[in-house]
């Protein structure tokens, strides 16, 4: 990629108005993650072909890689106007709900993807990660054993399905996925990322710390496994170090809506319910749609017996993403709360019919059919 790039800067010496070359140059860039040179190229572009549809999928692609997701999502949309079946508009724009955490928009575009190309390695992994939090595990599991017949080697399908195998409680099959995938691919973010949180979840935190740190170690700048680390050291209520990650991350991205949300969740297990409010409420100013920040703010409402305000959060929660499973569960808490049991009857049924697989609420809709003799 460097040798293409000094190619491209030698060509545009020669030509500097060679549309080709220029564009060229902007999707290396792109690829090679500098967003300030790449930005560069979208603005010559823009100035000289503001209506070409590939200026509006690049200009989106920076964006993205700023962390501006509601403009990236924007610029996209304006590709897809002018070409529905674009796949690398797609691509981008599953990228985007993934990182917003929309699922069914997510599964809506890469599914798309994978259907047009049933090889897609990278569409078929995001395509799983919209199953799995969405809570589709079954259908997340289908998805990944099937392209495990065609790549029964690649470290990162083995330690999706792992994860998803002890999310199922299948605790020991999952670990032994997670920890083949972690001799196959020592050097993956994802894989150790997940071998780490499969330990957390067993109880082990100063092994998931070990974990965590060789990942983050691994990783270019500041990314998820740093994230995962600072919200370890909070469970170990190591606050000074869990802050000083955050402060890291917010450095690099001060208008990240998931900086601030990562930093509510800290405020939050240290106590700090007020900031902590104020850190998710400054997220959904940046980012309306965040779906992450939405949830914490409804939960912190919940737990501090503000039921209207919680309800008013979750209910939005839900008109812009139907198939959100924590919107739901935080439904069936209001009116556990309330007393109300035909409505708390009625959204354990209606999360039920949508996430058969989610256990918390098929466990509470059966105890709530056996405490009614409804057998």
């Amino acid at each position: 990629k460097a040798d293409a790039e000094t190619y491209i800067n030698k060509a545009l010496e020669i030509e500097p108005d060679n549309l080709r070359v220029r564009v060229g140059r902007a999707r290396a860039l792109v690829q090679l993650r500098k967003r300030q040179e790449a930005n560069a190229d979208v603005d010559w572009l823009l100035k000289n072909y503001p209506n070409l549809p590939l200026t509006a999928y690049l200009k989106a692609s920076v964006l993205f890689l700023e962390g501006d997701y509601a403009e990236s999502e924007t610029w996209a949309q304006k590709v897809l106007s002018v070409y529905p079946d674009d796949l690398s508009a797609r691509r981008l724009m599953g990228a985007i709900a993934l990182v917003r955490q929309n699922y069914v928009i997510a599964e809506e575009h890469l599914g798309k993807l994978v259907s047009a190309n049933s090889q897609d390695l990278s569409a078929i992994k995001g395509l799983a990660e919209a199953r799995f939090n969405s809570g589709n595990l079954d259908g997340a599991a289908e998805l990944l054993k099937e392209a495990l017949q065609q790549w029964p080697e690649d470290a990162e399908l083995i330690s999706m399905l792992g994860s998803i195998y002890v999310r199922q409680g299948k605790n020991s099959e999952g670990r032994e996925l997670l920890e083949k995938a972690a001799k196959l691919d020592p050097e993956k973010v994802s894989v150790r990322t997940n071998l780490a949180l499969a330990i957390l979840g067993q109880g082990d935190s100063s092994t998931a710390i070990k974990e965590l740190e060789k990942a983050a170690s691994l990783e270019e700048g500041v990314g998820k496994s740093d994230q995962l680390l600072a919200l370890t050291f909070a469970q170990n209520r190591e606050f000074d170090k869990a802050f000083d990650i955050v402060r890291q991350i917010m450095e690099l991205h001060p208008d990240s809506p998931g900086a601030w949300v990562l930093r509510g969740r800290i405020n939050l297990a240290a106590g700090n319910n007020v900031d902590a409010q104020s850190d998710f409420k400054k997220a959904m100013e940046l980012d309306p749609d965040y779906v992450d920040a939405q949830v914490y703010s409804a939960r912190l409402y919940l737990f501090e017996g503000e039921l209207d305000e919680a309800g008013k959060r979750f209910r939005a929660i839900l008109e812009k993403a139907p198939e959100n499973l924590a919107g739901k569960l935080g439904m069936i808490d209001i009116y556990r709360k309330r007393g109300d049991e035909e409505q708390y009857l009625a959204w354990l049924e209606k999360t039920y019919e949508m996430h058969p697989s989610e256990v918390t609420s098929s466990l509470l809709l059966v105890g709530e059919y056996l405490r009614r003799n409804e057998f």
